[in-house]
């Protein structure tokens, strides 16, 4: 029920009309003054709407892949800008382990170079007396085996880096937006097919396909089939050429 009078604020004439706008009964100016607020709100509409035409008429297919490319290189970088920094870090802390462990390493290499010395002495007293036995042989290639195989651990063990090459997943590529556009475009035709002669019905007249006007009564009789407006939407989804994968079907 509208008011007796305005519903602005400090206005003491009477309501002459509801505002849906404010949801109010206001007078006639105050109407008058909201009518024109709406009226001078639709130019920049205009404006914002040839920006956006413009924007849509340059934009190619082929500029899409600027941006993703921009962004991997930028990844290459960075992951190169990391790699050289964990390198240069890893490069001190080999040192600092190797002086860390130097009194270690010569305490191993002494007791390697004592059995050697030992194993040394074992052969000339065999040579001398050229009285060797096979037993004998054996032991002393035993133990010179062993010296190599500590030999061997003490160059490559004694400090040893593990690393892990990257991952081929550690990027993807995907295309949300494309299926986004897929379920928009299965969504606004199941939604147009449900709702036939809703253009019409809301605006309460259309053209038909003459250019004559036609209300309510014309779109309940013959719905869309005389096609009086054709909407289609340019986002159409073809699967055979997903890049989903980053390549081609």
């Amino acid at each position: 029920i509208m008011s007796s009078q305005c519903q602005i604020e400090s206005c003491t004439r009477r309501a002459a009309a509801h505002c849906y706008c404010c949801k109010k009964g206001v007078c006639a100016k105050h109407f008058a003054e909201h009518d024109q607020h709406i009226k001078d709100t639709v130019h920049p509409l205009v404006d914002k709407m040839n920006i956006l035409a413009e924007k849509l008429a340059k934009i190619e297919v082929t500029h899409l892949s600027e941006q993703p490319l921009q962004d991997l290189e930028r990844w290459k970088n960075d992951c190169y800008a990391l790699i050289e920094d964990v390198y240069s870090r890893k490069q001190v802390e080999i040192a600092l382990t190797i002086q860390t462990n130097a009194e270690l390493f010569e305490e191993y290499k002494s007791k390697q170079e004592k059995k050697l010395e030992q194993i040394r002495a074992e052969v000339e007293q065999l040579i001398q007396e050229e009285d060797a036995t096979f037993s004998e042989t054996e032991k002393i290639k035993a133990g010179l085996e062993q010296i190599e195989t500590h030999l061997n651990e003490l160059q490559t063990q004694f400090v040893s880096v593990k690393t892990r090459l990257p991952d081929k997943q550690l990027v993807t590529v995907t295309a949300d937006l494309a299926l986004k556009l897929s379920q928009l475009n299965i969504s606004y035709n199941n939604g147009n097919n449900q709702e036939k002669g809703f253009g019409c019905a809301a605006f309460g007249t259309c053209a038909t396909p003459g250019g004559q006007l036609a209300g309510p009564a014309f779109a309940a009789s013959t719905g869309l089939g005389s096609s009086p407006m054709i909407v289609t939407n340019p986002f159409v989804y073809d699967p055979s050429k997903s890049i989903a994968s980053g390549t081609p079907k």
